[in-house]
């Protein structure tokens, strides 16, 4: 799940993990003016940030922009 600001393109960078595992990650992203409801329960501080999830529960997150490796190296760390 990641928590962003209205259209910014930072969440972009997730779209193309979708092929690359093959539907094992599901992308889902939350605008924080929109949803602050959602972003209380997270109690999200900041922006972008990115929660893992494993069976419905968080298990991690990243605040801020990250590069392309380094989201595919938290994503492995679960696999």
């Amino acid at each position: 799940m990641i928590f962003k600001k209205g259209n910014i393109p930072y969440s972009a960078r997730y779209e193309a993990f979708d092929q690359e595992y093959n539907n094992e990650l599901r992308i889902l992203k939350v605008n924080v003016d929109e949803h602050p409801n959602t972003v209380s329960l997270f109690g999200i501080m900041s922006v972008p940030t990115t929660i893992l999830f494993k069976n419905g529960e968080p298990i991690d997150k990243i605040i801020g922009v990250v590069n392309i490796e380094e989201i595919k190296q938290f994503i492995s760390n679960y696999k």
